[in-house]
Parts: structure tokens; C-alpha cells; sequence
């Protein structure tokens, strides 16, 4: 029976142009950082405050096709920890994980925060350096 209405027809889509993907991730502070961070603190600078300084500081995250292991220093708890989500291309995340043995099991997190953390690192040295004098 034809009801009269028309069929609903889309044009083929590329892969190429896949949505990015949103991981979440955790940039933590170090261990040196903390007496630092407490310092800010008993001054008046809530903690939060000055994560979300250095955050907003630090270079734009562009995610490349390679992998770059994290910084190797002692991290702070996560109560030291700025998290945020990036979108992420599939294909690059794809391209990373191809590049470490068993890559594809590996936290996606764990593939992309060796990218993110020498930025993030230098951003919150300054801000704490600023913040203090």
C-alpha cells in the first residue's frame, strides 16, 4: 500500500571526517607541586582556582598521530588533578594505539596524556611561580 510519502535519502558520508571522539583526561600535579599548591593555599588561592589558571594557560592540545610516554615524576593525588575532555579524531587515536605494544587495550587516556602533560607542566610551574611573588 503506498501511503504517499517519500523515501528518506541521504548522501554517502566520508570517514574522513568522523566526529571526534571525547576522552577524558586527568592532568595531574607532581609531587614537587604540592607544597607549592599548599603555600597558594594558606595564602588564599584556592587550589581550584589555580588549576583552572594554569589550565587555561597552557598551549592548545592538537593531538598528532605518535605516541609520546608520559613525564616519569612522582604524581600528587587526584586532589591535585584537572581533568577535562578533548575531542579526539578516531583515526589518530587509532594511529597512537598502533604504535605501542597492545595499544588497542591500553587506557585511550594513557596514549594521549604523554602529548599534553610537557605543556601542562610548564603552565602550572609558571602560574605557581607567578602566583607566589
Amino acid at each position: 500500500m503506498d501511503s504517499g510519502l517519500a523515501e528518506l535519502v541521504l548522501p554517502p558520508r566520508s570517514q574522513a571526517g568522523r566526529n571526534p571522539v571525547q576522552i577524558t583526561l586527568r592532568l595531574r600535579a607532581l609531587a614537587r607541586h604540592v607544597p607549592l599548591l599548599q603555600e597558594l593555599e594558606s595564602q588564599g588561592f584556592p587550589r581550584e582556582a589555580v588549576l583552572r589558571t594554569a589550565f587555561k594557560n597552557m598551549p592548545k592540545v592538537r593531538f598528532e598521530p605518535r605516541y609520546v610516554p608520559q613525564v616519569q615524576e612522582v604524581s600528587a593525588g587526584n586532589e591535585w588533578a584537572w581533568r577535562f575532555s578533548p575531542g579526539v579524531s578516531p583515526d589518530v587515536l587509532s594511529q597512537i594505539a598502533g604504535q605501542v605494544r597492545d595499544g588497542d587495550k591500553a587506557p585511550r587516556s594513557a596514549l594521549l596524556l604523554g602529548q599534553v602533560e610537557p605543556g601542562w607542566f610548564a603552565s602550572l610551574d609558571e602560574t605557581i611561580e607567578r602566583l607566589l611573588n
